[in-house]
This record gives structure tokens, C-alpha cells and sequence, in this order.
């Protein structure tokens, strides 16, 4: 940012950006700074954008389907996996996502880093398990027993958002904010229905 001001440059990004891409923070530090290595990355998914995310959600199977995917573990069958790529990945936390009236709406994910497509197909097997159609041992099973090939399917990526990534050269700058959910609109019940509103 050299001269510029913080608020100079990010009016000057936000112009340039994408319309589902917004800075709202910058902070200077030395041209030297490392960009990769970072402490962790939280991303939130919207489960709702899934049309088979139901419309009454039991809060207790929903905690018990993220904490499955909590810890280290292969997730060969949960990402897309590119050749040579390590699949093992540490989530830090894995929690449901509430929006302002306790409404479960998606979930929360936590971890220094992701595999291709890990949050959405997270996000898509966790869905089946609220839904019905897995069972907990099954979604255990599918990073217990990697090399069985499992597919639970992968959510869109209008879900997806990446809201923190806590690098140690940032000293914690917007850590700990959560997404403001009052503009989110209820998704309708029927397919059809559904199929416009993601269409909005």
C-alpha cells in the first residue's frame, strides 16, 4: 500500500471486484510477507442451497454429522483429489451454522488447509445424513475406509464462503466475526420452487 490508504485501496478493489467478492479490511506489512502459509481457513457453507437440505432440521443429528468429520483423516473420498496431493487433512472444527432465528442453515468448517472441493462435498454428505438418506456409520466409514469409494455428491458452489483466513501477519485482523444472515431468504419447499429461488 506503500503511500495509499488503507480505505484508498480498498474502495479501489471493491470497484474493480466481482459483485460476490467484497474487501473490508487491508492492513500493510512488508513486501517480503509470505502469502501462503497461513494458521487456518474457515469457511461457512449454506446447506439450504442443496434442494434435498430438509425443511426441519434436527439440530442434535446435524452437531453429530459435523463432528464425524473433526480431526485428522483421509478425505480421498470427500474432495477432488489432484495427483500427487497429500488427502489427509486436520479439521480444527466442524459446527452447524445458525442463522439469526436459531434456524440451522449450513454449517461451519475450520482448518488450516482443504482439499479441491472438501467443504462442498463435506457439506453435500452431511446433508444426506439430516436428510435420511445416510446413516452416521456410513458417513464414519467414508473417511475410516478411503480406499472404499464412496460418493455422497457435492454441493454447489453458490453455498461456499470463505470468510476467515487467519495469518499470523494479520494479528487476528477480523477474526471472530460471523456472516450477517438477516437478508437470507427461506428457500421454498418445493423442487420447482427451490429451483427459482436458487435462480434469484
Amino acid at each position: 500500500m506503500s503511500s495509499v490508504d488503507g480505505p484508498v485501496v480498498i474502495r479501489a478493489l471493491n470497484d474493480r471486484l466481482p459483485d460476490d467478492l467484497v474487501v473490508w479490511a487491508a492492513k500493510k506489512v512488508p513486501s517480503t510477507t509470505p502469502t501462503r502459509p497461513v494458521i487456518s481457513r474457515k469457511y461457512y457453507y449454506r446447506c439450504e442451497v442443496i434442494k434435498t437440505w430438509p425443511e426441519s432440521v434436527d439440530i442434535d443429528l446435524l452437531n453429530k454429522a459435523c463432528q464425524v468429520f473433526v480431526g485428522t483423516h483421509d478425505f480421498t473420498n470427500l474432495c477432488r483429489l489432484e495427483e500427487g496431493k497429500e488427502p489427509t487433512r486436520t479439521v480444527i472444527s466442524c459446527e452447524p451454522w445458525l442463522d439469526d432465528d436459531n434456524r440451522p442453515i449450513g454449517i461451519c468448517v475450520v482448518a488450516k488447509s482443504f482439499l479441491w472441493n472438501q467443504v462442498r462435498r463435506m457439506a453435500s454428505a452431511i446433508t444426506g445424513v439430516v436428510s435420511g438418506n445416510y446413516g452416521l456409520e456410513f458417513l464414519a466409514r467414508s473417511i475410516e475406509q478411503p480406499n472404499i469409494p464412496v460418493d455422497m455428491g457435492m454441493g454447489t458452489s453458490g453455498g461456499l464462503i470463505l470468510w476467515e483466513i487467519n495469518h499470523s501477519a494479520l494479528e487476528g485482523m477480523g477474526m471472530g466475526s460471523v456472516p450477517d444472515t438477516r437478508l437470507f431468504s427461506k428457500p421454498p419447499s418445493s423442487l420447482r420452487g427451490h429451483k427459482n429461488w436458487m435462480g434469484l
